[in-house]
């Protein structure tokens, strides 16, 4: 069941974070932005006023500014630039969230319910998957708009690892087993043998 009262709650949060970050954005521009997904506005500010490196072109030779290229920039940039860069950041994201996973439940769920197909194989990341719609990987964040009706509960199954925990016992791996039971991350335990580095010293770059 959907609640619609945290969906319209979720909604107005989501609303003020892309206003927010808009007004940000025109101050560090020095400009009203027509339209925040204007690639060519962006691209006359990133490249034009903040002078940003080009990272790649589009097929059709436009310079490229997705999600991965602003990653880079806000880490090579400082000042202005890199401020105008995490707004956009943030108004992209606030703007997915709410278009995806707020106001696409008034299409998903018209009668209040939402009724997604549940696949047992097929799936390029795991056994399983759910489509139409994909419930199954709804933001942590956006979880409190479904409810259940009274002397329900709603339960949350993570298969966390499995893949790896299957094989460590399939294939008598004493070490993974180990690494597993002491609650290690694997891919943390990995990148620290392949590093030979301890595992505290792992951080985000080297975690496969």
């Amino acid at each position: 069941l959907v609640d619609d009262r945290e969906r319209k709650r979720h909604a107005h949060v989501l609303a003020r974070r892309m206003r927010d970050a808009r007004v940000a954005l025109e101050q560090l521009a020095g400009r009203r932005i027509r339209k925040v997904g204007s690639l060519a506005d962006l691209r006359m500010i990133l490249f034009g006023r903040f002078k940003c490196r080009v990272i790649a072109k589009t097929a059709t030779g436009m310079r490229r500014i997705n999600a991965s290229d602003l990653a880079t920039l806000a880490l090579e940039t400082t000042g202005a630039a890199r401020r105008f860069i995490e707004s956009l950041r943030e108004y992209r994201k606030a703007k997915k969230l709410k278009s995806t996973y707020v106001d696409g439940l008034q299409v998903w769920a018209p009668s209040g319910r939402v009724h997604a197909a549940w696949n047992v194989g097929g799936a390029n990341t795991g056994p399983r998957s759910c489509s139409d719609k994909n419930i199954e990987n709804q933001p942590e964040s956006m979880r409190t708009i479904y409810v259940t009706e009274p002397d329900w509960a709603l339960v949350l199954a993570d298969y966390k690892q499995v893949e790896a925990r299957l094989n460590a016992i399939l294939a008598g791996d004493t070490r993974t087993i180990a690494t597993l039971e002491a609650g290690i991350d694997i891919h943390v335990a990995s990148a620290a043998l392949l590093f030979k580095i301890p595992i505290e010293q792992i951080d985000y770059p080297k975690r496969p």
